[in-house]
């Protein structure tokens, strides 16, 4: 596979992944401090400590979460125009994890905002359960296309030592 998205160069597509992961961090971030802003509006029941604590700790990981994925794409970006996969490798682990993240706050947004009293309808909250999931599956597909291109490094040889040695050796007199 060398296009990527089945359309455009890999190294562009990449770089592409990492420039709208870059603004959807920015977004998920400035939302994220807009419902820590609004938490008291949002639990209706200022008694019920568990749910508190629980949309405190969904929030505060969101937002580290966060830092991290920008941080990470900003490597994917660096690393796709460097061609080089040990940058490539920090956005693959990362946002693995940011994707098995995603999985599992979606079960505790659910009982969060299910079980507490909060002021979000349950239709509402299964709405926004199956955005989640769609936006997760999507970025699946994304986070694919970056391992292709991670593998494609390797074949070219760009990361292995014997790739290494054969540009030391191809720029010598």
């Amino acid at each position: 596979m060398r296009n990527c998205c089945g359309c455009v160069k890999m190294q562009t597509g990449v770089m592409t992944i990492g420039s709208i992961g870059m603004i959807a961090s920015i977004v998920a971030l400035v939302c994220q401090f807009l419902f820590m802003a609004y938490q008291k509006v949002i639990m209706k029941n200022h008694d019920d400590q568990v749910g508190i604590n629980l949309f405190t700790f969904v929030l505060i990981m969101g937002i580290v979460v966060c830092f991290f994925k920008l941080i990470s794409d900003c490597l994917l970006i660096y690393g796709a125009s460097k061609q080089t996969t040990r940058e490539v490798a920090v956005w693959l682990a990362i946002n693995l994890c940011t994707i098995i993240y995603v999985f599992i706050i979606m079960v505790f947004i659910y009982d969060l905002l299910a079980n507490h009293d909060s002021i979000v309808e349950h239709r509402d909250i299964l709405s926004f359960e199956a955005f989640l999931f769609i936006v997760n599956a999507f970025y699946i597909y994304m986070w694919y296309q970056v391992y292709i291109f991670s593998r494609q490094l390797d074949l070219d040889g760009r990361t292995s030592l014997e790739g290494i040695l054969q540009e030391v050796n191809a720029t010598r007199p």
